[in-house]
């Protein structure tokens, strides 16, 4: 995985590099997703000292995604264990 704060017309903008083989797969985080990880926690993702999951579960009630981001050491949440915790709100 790869990760760059950008700045755009939108304002600051983060970039993910993705693995998901066989090909990898890029996103623009929005600019609320801006600030997720530290400058320092994008640095440790580049130079592969840090993993971390990413997961899309949707969007709310309210149209915002919902995104679940990890350490890759924890396990991701399951479906049942999102709703119960209210993630969803429908």
């Amino acid at each position: 995985m790869y990760a760059q704060k950008c700045i755009t017309p939108d304002g600051v903008q983060l970039l993910l590099k993705l693995r998901a083989d066989p090909k990898n797969i890029f996103v623009k985080m929005s600019a609320y997703d801006a600030y997720l990880f530290t400058d320092s926690q994008i640095s440790r993702i580049n130079n592969e000292q840090l993993f971390v999951s990413i997961s899309y579960w949707g969007r709310n009630v309210s149209g915002n995604p919902i995104i679940q981001i990890r350490n890759a050491a924890v396990p991701m949440p399951t479906y049942s264990e999102m709703l119960e915790a209210g993630a969803f709100g429908y």
